[in-house]
């Protein structure tokens, strides 16, 4: 079970790194911003389904919607975990936060199972549900549930019908997060992130490569919304999170045979000794 712990650990960075989306810092934003600005330069060459429009390419100025914060860590999520299961009652937010959490920590579950995940994603099947019945569907929660749905595929490798079921059920929910909330960056990377994980022959690495570029792209918008729809204004972010960005945009853009861009992606990560992507990028590129 090594390669299930490898890829669900994924899920885990995925929604953690998603939570420094939220947090500005003292990083040098000048040299932020030269990675940044490459998110232009990367479209998907597939000729799929992926329209312009989802790359906000329509002239017309964008709001983009911050992911749902759960801390910016392991210790910072296992402190609102902590305090939310010890609260007695807990606002729609909270309960939001409490199932990200739940999927989140499940990666460094010493004692992980099919069942806790079973358990995790009918959790958020139900309150996907619930928020649908109220009139308001949540689809960052519609897009958490595609992404545990896709990974908990994984445990059924010896059973290629329940594998293949489980994971096109996860990625149709994940799709339909994303044509529905075309703009929120959780749910972009949610997908994205799962995406680029997924087999090239799956043909959804055009969709990553759509989804991460776009999340780039927002991180540098100046009208952004968290989850109370309240306008914030993004200023520094996290070098950190742009060479995660980086490193999955360029598995995506491999993926997708455009090997030459994420060649350039990949060298950039690996001259940089201080990344924690650099090792991995190393590997990569002697893999292509």
């Amino acid at each position: 079970m090594s390669h299930f712990n490898l890829v669900i650990k994924l899920v885990s960075l995925c929604l953690i790194t998603s939570a420094l989306l939220a947090c500005s810092n003292e990083d040098d934003i000048s040299s932020v911003n030269v990675t940044l600005s490459e998110a232009d330069t990367f479209t998907a060459s597939s000729p799929g389904p992926s329209k312009a429009s989802d790359l906000g390419d329509s002239g017309l100025a964008v709001d983009y919607q911050m992911p749902t914060f759960i801390g910016a860590d392991q210790a910072a999520q296992e402190a609102l975990y902590k305090q939310l299961k010890n609260q007695s009652s807990l606002s729609i937010l909270e309960q939001k936060q409490w199932l990200l959490l739940r999927l989140s920590l499940f990666a460094t579950d010493k004692d992980q199972s099919l069942k806790k995940l079973e358990s995790i994603s009918d959790s958020l099947a139900r309150a996907s549900e619930q928020s649908a019945k109220s009139g308001n569907q949540d689809y960052e929660l519609m897009a958490a549930l595609g992404s545990a749905l896709s990974y908990q595929s994984i445990f059924y490798q010896n059973d290629l019908g329940n594998m293949n079921l489980l994971s096109r059920k996860g990625m149709r929910y994940m799709d339909r997060a994303v044509k529905k909330a075309p703009n929120h960056l959780g749910i972009r990377l949610l997908r994205g992130i799962s995406y680029a994980n997924m087999p090239a022959f799956l043909n959804r690495a055009s969709f990553a490569v759509t989804d991460l570029s776009l999340l780039k792209k927002g991180l540098l918008n100046k009208s952004i919304t968290d989850e109370q729809g309240k306008k914030t204004i993004f200023k520094k972010q996290s070098k950190s999170f742009i060479e995660f960005i980086n490193y999955f945009l360029a598995l995506s853009l491999s993926k997708n045979e455009q090997l030459e861009s994420a060649k350039r992606l990949w060298q950039a990560l690996e001259s940089n000794p201080d990344s924690q992507w650099s090792a991995l990028a190393s590997t990569r590129l002697k893999e292509v």
